[in-house]
């Protein structure tokens, strides 16, 4: 494909055939077809098969020569073609740029793969038009000051009393790159921002614009520069805009996407029974963390302390039964301050506990076993008398 408005030579050697598609057409009611075919401007958007037939003048008289149709470049004769049956199946294929700018050129090539090297084709258009050059089995053109938002080319060529058409669509339009712009990009808490869409008027007239936030439903599509009013919050931190442009180009509609602008907004240190939790449980004997975090913009530093002694954050420590109180956290940053206090509490098992209760109830134990010993031995002391026998 060559680019757009350039006429190397390179670009003038017929294209390789390839696939393309095609309508047969039935064969030309008059088997007499001129040597060089004039041209027709077609109605822009149509595509009926008498308007893409080439003019065929009144039979030649004897004593005049045919018309010829003016051409920039000699082109071989081409025998008449005899109505019937092509002996081998044809296509034909038109390719170059379908966008364009608009009053802009482009260099089109119409081919086709028909057996027959002298096969005679034509080219119809509503534009402007330059013949670059043709040869068996090719031809090409060039379009000029382009400013038809969409037209219809057709290409042709005869092979054995049979003809194909290809159509192609050029489509001609300038639409600018839209900007997206923000008052202030890096606001503070509560400021008004105002968030602007905009582009450069379009060829053809017609550009609408879209504006569209991360953190905001998208605004409807208008007409000229879109804007939206707002007063900078904590969620727009971060929030990203753009601006999107589109064009209705006959029965297609194109698009464009600006750069991406970024809102930053500053705003006092954050904290809450998420971030920080005011009651923490840890076990003695484990390491344990003290969980507190606090966001802002700037980033806000993070101080926590026990008894005016700082204790590191977010980091395991071993715990111990001291380890129990009231922590007390605060977040800063230029815009301002936030505190709170946690309190950790302390599970252990503490055996020393168990042993003050055990000693007491064995020494109690003991002292019960001894004092009924001493009773019970008092009750089987004394004097005993021996009493003589009896006489019988």
């Amino acid at each position: 494909m060559s680019l757009l408005g350039t006429s190397h030579e390179s670009q003038l050697i017929p294209p390789s055939p390839r696939a393309s598609w095609g309508h047969p057409m039935p064969p030309n009611p008059s088997p007499w077809v001129p040597t060089h075919p004039t041209f027709t401007s077609s109605p822009l958007g149509t595509s009926h098969a008498s308007q893409l037939l080439p003019r065929v003048p009144p039979p030649p008289q004897p004593t005049a020569p045919s018309p010829v149709a003016p051409s920039s470049s000699p082109s071989p004769s081409h025998p008449i073609p005899v109505p019937g049956p092509p002996t081998k199946a044809f296509e034909v294929a038109l390719e170059g740029p379908s966008e364009v700018g608009f009053g802009g050129t482009v260099l089109l090539n119409c081919s086709t793969d028909c057996p027959d090297a002298g096969a005679p084709g034509g080219l119809e258009t509503s534009l402007s038009k330059e013949w670059v050059g043709r040869g068996p089995g090719w031809l090409s053109i060039r379009l000029r000051n382009i400013t038809e938002p969409f037209s219809d080319v057709f290409c042709y060529f005869f092979c054995s009393g049979e003809r194909k058409i290809v159509a192609f669509t050029v489509l001609a339009y300038d639409l600018p790159e839209p900007h997206v712009s923000i008052s202030k990009p890096n606001a503070s808490s509560n400021d008004p921002v105002s968030v602007e869409c905009s582009s450069e008027p379009s060829r053809p007239p017609g550009l609408m614009l879209q504006l569209r936030g991360s953190h905001r439903p998208p605004q409807p599509w208008a007409e000229g520069p879109v804007r939206l009013e707002l007063a900078a919050g904590e969620e727009d931190d971060g929030a990203e805009f753009t601006c999107e442009a589109q064009l209705n180009v006959g029965n297609r509609t194109v698009r464009k996407s600006s750069a991406t602008a970024t809102l930053r907004v500053s705003y006092r240190p954050r904290m809450d029974d998420q971030s920080c939790p005011p009651r923490q449980n840890w076990t003695e004997g484990q390491e344990e963390t003290l969980r507190c975090w606090a966001w802002g913009n700037p980033r806000p530093r993070l101080v926590c302390s026990k008894a005016g002694e700082a204790f590191p954050v977010n980091v395991p420590r071993p715990v111990t039964r001291a380890s129990a109180g009231t922590y007390h956290c605060l977040a800063s940053n230029p815009l301002g301050a936030a505190e709170r206090n946690i309190t950790v509490w302390v599970q252990y098992d503490d055996h020393n506990v168990v042993l003050v209760v055990l000693v007491p109830v064995v020494v109690t134990a003991v002292l019960g076993a001894m004092a009924y010993g001493v009773h019970h031995r008092k009750k089987r002391t004394g004097t005993y008398r021996l009493h003589p026998p009896r006489a019988s």
